[in-house]
């Protein structure tokens, strides 16, 4: 008898597995029922055979991961609306490459160490020139530290030119190599003083420094994207704090620049950009510390500079806040900021199908699907081995505003019948271990009674 009851109470078990485990979904072609946006893709009037459209808020506040995978240039056919997807290739647009104007090795000296830091000093003679890169000598290896440079013609008074400078060294098996720290130009100042922090590691093996100027290499600069907020609200604290706070008006924004204005001169403050998602100050969304620097304006007869924006790498956010350190001073006037994005180009080959959709506005960009895996198209190598002078010729398109695509459709619930009605899995399991436990005393009976 219990050979029958085992085996049903298996059958029981692996049935209530299969109803757990939902199906996996299957890999398929683009299906326009499935995104939830489009935006009408004009094409130039010039002839040519690339083409870009630029990144819009928009299109990233649909893009709940950030990484716009669920981009589609999608090319419907005039006749029977067929879609053909059309590959493209996203990509960030950067600087090229700093030129190096001139370097020099200073002479270098007041090497000193202890347990939380070393500093030296570099003189770069009676004739120094205009730099704004510093390259640290050292031959350890897997180190990170935090650094800052100083400025001065007297080795009285300093003034800060990076307080938030890095270099790292990682020996592993990728080498990763940075002793570089970039700062605004120098006018000309003789003396520089490096504080390296060492807390509780090592102190470096410092043998030397290279004071060197770069430009960059394109005459024109990036045009980056203003990330216009939808609010912002400004507010001092009795520690002598001011904090701004910017609401970008859409999850997901990427930020890459932030530019501070004053109407004062002569000043010098610490800053600090923190950055949250959703509800901002709330225990699930903390503001996290995303960049550090100084914002400053010097107007005298020796100096006359403003700080220059701070950089940051991708950071996907819609709230962010400017902390900044009037120290013992009073707050700023007129104090605003400029938030910024470089601009996303998704490029395109403007074959056939693509100049016969658009001929019919009938070319779209379709976005806003959570679920899109990022595609992978043969276009997104080519795109990697064209010449410079092949991407020169590339030709900017443009998006329509936005709508919603009338073919979407709710999607079908995809869960399995136990995970739209969990009551159901206490309950079976419930139920399978009171037969089990009825077949265990079945059994423990019979061997009692032979």
């Amino acid at each position: 008898m219990p050979k029958i009851y085992l085996p049903l109470a298996a059958i029981i078990l692996a049935g209530l597995a299969a109803l757990v485990l939902p199906a996996s979904p299957a890999r398929a072609d683009f299906d326009p029922t499935l995104w939830t946006q489009r935006k009408l893709v004009t094409l130039p009037g010039e002839a040519g055979t690339l083409a870009y459209v630029t990144v819009d808020h928009q299109v990233w506040a649909a893009s709940p991961d950030g990484r716009l995978q669920s981009l589609r240039l999608i090319a419907m056919s005039p006749g029977d609306g067929q879609p053909t997807e059309i590959g493209t290739q996203l990509a960030a647009v950067t600087d090229p490459p700093a030129q190096l104007e001139h370097a020099a090795r200073p002479r270098f000296y007041n090497l000193a160490s202890n347990q939380t830091e070393t500093v030296f000093c570099l003189d770069a003679g009676d004739r120094p020139a205009a730099v704004n890169r510093l390259a640290i000598d050292t031959p350890s290896t897997s180190f990170r530290r935090a650094v800052q440079v100083e400025a001065s013609d007297d080795q009285q008074k300093w003034l800060t030119l990076r307080a938030d400078g890095a270099i790292l060294d990682f020996s592993g098996d990728v080498r990763l190599h940075y002793h570089d720290i970039k700062f605004p130009t120098a006018a000309e100042y003789r003396y520089y003083r490096v504080t390296i922090t060492n807390g509780a590691e090592e102190p470096l093996k410092i043998t030397g420094a290279e004071l060197a100027l770069e430009t960059p290499q394109a005459k024109t600069p990036v045009a980056y994207t203003t990330l216009a907020p939808a609010n912002v609200t400004r507010a001092e604290d009795k520690s002598k704090w001011t904090r701004l706070t910017l609401d970008l008006g859409a999850e997901n924004l990427p930020l890459n620049r932030v530019t501070l204005q004053a109407s004062g001169q002569n000043f010098w403050r610490p800053i600090r950009i923190l950055a949250t998602t959703g509800v901002f100050e709330s225990q699930r969304n903390p503001w996290r510390a995303v960049a550090s620097g100084v914002f400053f304006s010097f107007s005298t007869s020796r100096y006359q500079r403003v700080s220059d924006p701070i950089r940051l790498d991708d950071c996907y956010t819609r709230y962010v806040c400017i902390e900044i350190d009037n120290g013992d001073n009073p707050p700023l006037e007129g104090l605003s900021a400029t938030v910024e994005a470089l601009p996303r180009r998704l490029y395109f080959p403007v074959d056939a199908a693509a100049r016969q959709a658009a001929a019919a506005s009938r070319l779209y960009l379709y976005y806003g699907q959570a679920e899109a895996r990022a595609p992978s198209y043969d276009f997104a190598r080519v795109w990697n081995v064209l010449s410079e002078q092949e991407r020169a010729q590339v030709l900017p398109a443009s998006l329509g505003p936005q709508v919603a695509n009338p073919s979407w459709r709710q999607p079908a619930d995809a869960r399995s019948w136990l995970e739209k009605n969990p009551w159901a899995i206490y309950f079976g399991l419930s139920l399978a271990v009171l037969i089990l436990g009825a077949l265990a005393i079945r059994v423990f009976r019979q061997t009692q009674n032979q």
